[in-house]
């Protein structure tokens, strides 16, 4: 009879304790939701320098295979597409939109490319422009050098200016 009136008088969680814990889990989301968005962020800006970088790489493959109009004009240029076209790259996905970047429909002046160009005192620099569909890394006039890129060199389409 004992163990009757026990469960009798057995009570679930209070409203008070269950509140406690909403308010802990609230908190614990209002502060994790942020974190995981910037790094989400962050990885995106990191995928899209790694795509610049991995077509400098490129480039510089076809840059040996042709071994250089540069010792004529001083610089070599090769395309996003040229790269594809020639095996050195499969096409990237555009880390901000999963799709693949695609140039078949871009005007001329705006494709992407590397620019290897011989500077004072014989060293070659890389340069690179590249565009996304919501973001680029330098201009189609203003590539950026490869061995300074960094995440402030990724800007929004909107923000960066189109020459």
């Amino acid at each position: 009879m004992n163990r009757i009136a026990l469960r009798k008088n057995e009570q679930g969680v209070t409203l008070i304790e269950l509140l406690a814990v909403m308010v802990i889990l609230g908190i614990l989301v209002a502060i994790a939701v942020p974190v995981i968005s910037t790094t989400i962020q962050e990885m995106r800006t990191r995928a899209f320098i790694s795509n610049a970088i991995q077509m400098r790489e490129s480039a510089l493959m076809d840059l040996k295979v042709r071994l250089m109009a540069l010792n004529e004009t001083g610089e070599h240029k090769v395309t996003y597409e040229q790269l594809i076209a020639d095996g050195y790259i499969a096409a990237f996905l555009d880390p901000d939109t999963g799709q693949l970047l695609r140039e078949d429909e871009v005007l001329e002046k705006d494709r992407s490319y590397v620019v290897f160009k011989r500077e004072e005192g014989g060293d070659i620099s890389a340069y690179v422009y590249l565009k996304g569909f919501e973001r680029q890394i330098g201009t189609p006039t203003v590539p950026i050098a490869v061995s300074s890129l960094t995440k402030d060199h990724v800007l929004p389409i909107s923000m960066s200016t189109n020459n």
